[in-house]
């Protein structure tokens, strides 16, 4: 990678720099649990392939998302956060407008690559922002626990992923 914001492609011309928006409820600050330390990676990880990254995230601890901005990566708080999730279920299910028109305006103002939405209830948002005509992904985070919770149980393969998801989270 060059020194510049920017990439440089296999046939040596340098290309502009990439912009992606990173999206999600969890509040990265302070980076004290396993959830917000993988969101500060992720933000991390897309910065050193060279993305100009806006992260749009949770706050629900109040810290100065600012103090946190380095080159090529800005923070602002997400127009939705953890805590009134758990009240608006319907956000898992509808896309939210507040969201959307925070992302829209961003958008406008430096248009992105490519969204990543960090965490299935994030789900509801894809088909909206598709119509922005870039790219949308969603990551997950234990979603393997969620899948063989619905293995059938009749099953040797079955019953031994259930047993052994039990055992790991039975584990100290």
């Amino acid at each position: 990678m060059n020194a510049l914001p920017g990439t440089i492609d296999p046939g040596g011309l340098t290309t502009l720099p990439r912009n992606i928006l990173y999206a999600s409820y969890v509040s990265p600050f302070p980076a004290n649990s396993g959830e917000r330390i993988r969101a500060v990676n992720l933000i991390s990880a897309l910065r050193s392939l060279g993305y100009r990254v806006q992260a749009l995230v949770g706050n629900f601890d109040r810290v100065d998302l600012s103090a946190f901005d380095r080159d090529g990566v800005t923070f602002r708080e997400i127009a939705f956060a953890w805590p009134r999730l758990r009240q608006a279920t319907h956000i898992y299910f509808r896309p939210d407008h507040n969201f959307l028109r925070q992302v829209i305006a961003l958008h406008e103002a430096t248009p992105f690559d490519a969204i990543l939405l960090d965490y299935g209830f994030m789900g509801a948002q894809i088909a909206p922002l598709s119509k922005l005509g870039i790219p949308v992904l969603l990551g997950t985070h234990n979603l393997e626990s969620a899948l063989t919770g619905q293995t059938s149980r009749r099953s040797f393969a079955g019953e031994l992923a259930i047993r052994l998801r039990q055992f790991v989270e039975a584990a100290p």
